[in-house]
């Protein structure tokens, strides 16, 4: 199977957040999209990286959901 398969099935959206988000905002937006990754990107739209389902709950775990947003990796 090629990649391309998987995205004409799955869609090929991308989705993106600043890196002044909280995490709390990075997990609302992966699950309101249905998406396990979003892009993070500057003020110019520079990709800096991505953060993912697996960051949010490596987050959560290492300080608990109430504090999720003070998380700094």
């Amino acid at each position: 199977m090629l990649i391309d398969t998987v995205l004409n099935a799955k869609g090929r959206d991308v989705f993106t957040i600043s890196p002044d988000a909280g995490v709390a905002n990075a997990a609302q937006a992966m699950h309101r999209q249905r998406v396990g990754v979003l892009v993070v990107t500057g003020k110019a739209g520079e990709i800096l990286g991505v953060i993912s389902e697996r960051d949010v709950i490596g987050a959560l775990g290492a300080v608990g959901a109430k504090r999720a947003d003070d998380i700094a990796f």
